[in-house]
């Protein structure tokens, strides 16, 4: 078997260490007109998120992936299973734009406006900057002795997280379980899911 070259970044994994140990890794806190135009966006992408359960398009929310009851809506378009063809051209044509779109413009969509970037990078990463600092605070932090200080930051960082994760979870969830609640405070007996169980409940676990 080859030795490993560890000069050479393709003959190992650059966030593990000769011993198998991982490397984490502290990205500098990104600074510039590109970075404040992308923080821009990402207010307004992390609107439309909130705002999107309280948005109704002819009576429809914006967009619902039914699975349970094989009902999907596209703005306030309603897909039934005999429309599959149709959902599965226009999905195609979706996927299809944005694989042109990030060839022919670079990594815009996957940069700037994916779901999981934003999100980490302009929610998750800013409150890990706010409580722990930059790259090189971050890294004298981990090297640190756990003390009452390093404990408090560590515990305060991800409760913060545990907190806006069960929030953005509840709210993706809100569109399937909103008629359902309105049934149940309206005293209608129907129970909030099929199997009975609280639609909070059943959103909190989702969402861990």
């Amino acid at each position: 078997m080859r030795a490993v070259d560890w000069q050479d970044f393709r003959d190992h994994l650059s966030t593990a260490d000769p011993e198998g140990r991982r490397r984490w890794l502290y990205p500098r806190q990104p600074r510039g007109p590109f970075y404040r135009a992308r923080t821009g966006l990402s207010w307004l992408l992390l609107a439309i998120l909130i705002a999107g359960p309280f948005v109704r398009v002819h009576g429809h929310p914006p967009l619902l992936l039914n699975i349970v009851e094989r009902r999907f809506v596209v703005l306030g378009q309603v897909f039934w299973p005999q429309d599959m063809i149709l959902f599965a051209v226009a999905l195609l044509v979706f996927i299809t734009g944005i694989i042109v779109f990030t060839a022919a413009s670079g990594r815009l969509w996957c940069g700037w406006a994916c779901p999981q970037t934003v999100l980490m990078e302009m929610v998750f990463r800013r409150i890990e900057y706010l409580f722990e600092g930059d790259a090189p605070a971050q890294r004298a932090l981990s090297k640190a002795p756990w003390n009452a200080g390093k404990l408090a930051r560590k515990a305060v960082k991800h409760a913060i997280f545990l907190g806006l994760s069960f929030l953005i979870g509840n709210t993706l969830l809100a569109d399937r379980h909103r008629d359902r609640l309105r049934d149940v405070h309206l005293g209608h007996g129907r129970p909030a899911t099929r199997d009975g169980s609280s639609p909070t409940v059943c959103s909190a676990w989702c969402s861990v």
